[in-house]
């Protein structure tokens, strides 16, 4: 990323005199360019995690990219259609197949982990055994896996990195359905003799492996889930009564499921605050424009609410009154 898109730009400032706003002009060059969003943040990170180490040697005393691109995704989140998320409806179908299907059954701990802890595609394919405390119930999430095209052999490569922001560092509480998925996972690789193969710069005992023993890609995963989909509205049209309408599953990405655990805590009335921390944001913005879907449901509750406040009210009025 550094080489193809900063190396030859930003990449000739000099350390000491890179200001945030050379940074801020510079992805928004890239913007302008027709640079996805996605994409620039790839390249943000990269330089934020550069700059990051020239702190801790005291070469600079802050990092120039905090921030620096806070205005550009803000202003494209607006413009750009919210990644949806799954219906509680929609969630219960999913988990409910993917338990009992014969075929997908093995897809079902690290679905059920990502949908329901809100982990990143890179932050649970990089959990080690090690990361997982089954007595305090907690997932310890402090890196990601990240998979790169080198551009000299053209090959792809597995890096392990920090988590993407300083807040993506964090412990996420596991709920019981989310311990028992880590638990038939370990089960599942012990039945099947599946142990791991993969070593990434020294970190090994990855916790989901496919069936060589080796790590997933994110394309591997989105792919199972465009076939679980499909598998599972077959089904339930195969089992659909006459002049029933059914409820079928939408097509499903990686990062969906993480906008679902979002939008489930938000129905939940969790605090905005802890919504923040679970879902490792350095940003309380980007939990509420990105991640956090008004449901009609949760819509419909919160006007109830408010009229019953009001109710309450103006009783309490006419009672005093009286």
């Amino acid at each position: 990323m550094y080489e193809k898109f900063a190396m030859d730009t930003i990449g000739n400032a000099k350390i000491l005199e890179l200001k945030r706003s050379d940074l801020k002009t510079f992805y928004n060059q890239l913007y302008e360019n027709g640079m996805k969003a996605a994409t620039i943040d790839n390249v943000h990170c990269v330089i934020h995690q550069m700059l990051e180490l020239a702190v801790d040697d005291d070469i600079i005393r802050y990092n120039p990219a905090d921030k620096a691109l806070k205005e550009l995704m803000n202003e494209h989140a607006r413009e750009s259609k919210k990644v949806s998320s799954l219906t509680a409806e929609e969630e219960v179908l999913f988990a409910s197949y993917l338990r009992t299907s014969n075929e997908h059954r093995h897809w079902y701990p690290i679905f059920i982990v990502m949908m329901m802890a809100g982990l990143r595609v890179g932050e649970v394919t990089a959990l080690q055994w090690e990361d997982i405390d089954f007595e305090n119930d907690y997932i310890r999430v402090n890196k990601t896996l990240v998979n790169y095209r080198n551009m000299d052999d053209h090959k792809c490569h597995l890096v392990m990195n920090k988590t993407k922001t300083r807040a993506g560092e964090r412990k996420v509480e596991m709920i019981s359905m989310v311990k028992e998925a880590f638990e038939q996972e370990k089960q599942y690789q012990e039945s099947h003799g599946i142990t791991c193969c993969a070593n990434v710069e020294g970190y090994d005992d990855f916790v989901f492996l496919n069936r060589f023993g080796l790590t997933y890609a994110q394309t591997t995963l989105n792919a199972a889930l465009k076939n679980i989909v499909k598998d599972c509205n077959e089904q339930v049209l195969d089992n659909a009564k006459p002049g029933q309408k059914p409820l079928l599953l939408p097509s499903i990405h990686c990062h969906m499921l993480r906008h679902t655990f979002g939008t489930r805590l938000n129905e939940a009335n969790i605090n905005i605050k802890a919504m923040q921390a679970l879902l490792g944001h350095s940003d309380i913005e980007t939990t509420m424009q990105i991640y956090v879907d008004a449901s009609k449901k949760i819509m419909k509750r919160a006007t109830d609410d408010y009229e019953k406040l009001m109710k309450e009210m103006f009783e309490s009025y006419n009672t005093d009154k009286e």
